[in-house]
């Protein structure tokens, strides 16, 4: 070779008679499967059943913090320990079914406003139906009030002060406005 600085004479940088390497024989590791030489698959594994092998215990941040405090590990003890028996109590814990949860109220809400859209979006009989259909499984608001006189719905509120109004114009005349039933202006 020539006196340059080359793999072979210590340094770092290969020549190009150094580049003609020979096939590495790479063995697969067993726990993670990567494939490693020999020789550094040895240290590999020693770091793999280490790191990646074991379960690692869950860090305890209320142990670490009542642990300076007088009675404090045996206050978070009782703690815990009243915490599971609520849970076993409420049916929450893996050996009791849980309980069936209500649905919120926002997602009834969001419901109502997609079956409403589109039953007015339907454009024949079918999906008219079919809209309608998915509009009477929602059901109606429980916290709404319907008018008996209108049939319109209402919060409380809006009820407490619609109903008085609506019951005076359907006792006069039968009911609501007709277009054209007023007096014209002069």
């Amino acid at each position: 070779a020539s006196g340059g600085v080359g793999a072979a004479s210590g340094g770092g940088i290969p020549n190009e008679e150094d580049a003609v390497a020979e096939p590495v024989d790479l063995t697969e590791c067993d726990g993670c499967g990567r494939s490693f030489r020999p020789e550094a698959l040895a240290k590999h594994r020693k770091v793999c059943q280490k790191v990646f092998q074991q379960k690692r215990k869950p860090f305890d941040v209320a142990a670490l913090r009542v642990s300076g405090v007088d009675g404090g590990p045996e206050a978070l003890r009782r703690l815990r320990h009243d915490q599971r028996k609520a849970k076993r109590k409420t049916g929450q814990g893996s050996g009791g079914d849980a309980p069936i949860k209500k649905t919120p109220a926002w997602k009834q809400q969001s419901e109502a406003f997609r079956a409403a859209i589109a039953a007015s979006r339907a454009t024949t009989d079918e999906a008219r139906q079919e809209a309608q259909a998915r509009l009477d499984a929602v059901g109606p608001d429980p916290s709404m009030v319907s008018c008996p006189h209108c049939g319109r719905t209402f919060n409380q509120d809006a009820a407490k002060r619609h109903i008085p109004i609506c019951e005076k114009t359907f006792a006069k005349k039968g009911g609501r406005l007709a277009k054209g039933g007023g007096t014209l202006a002069a």
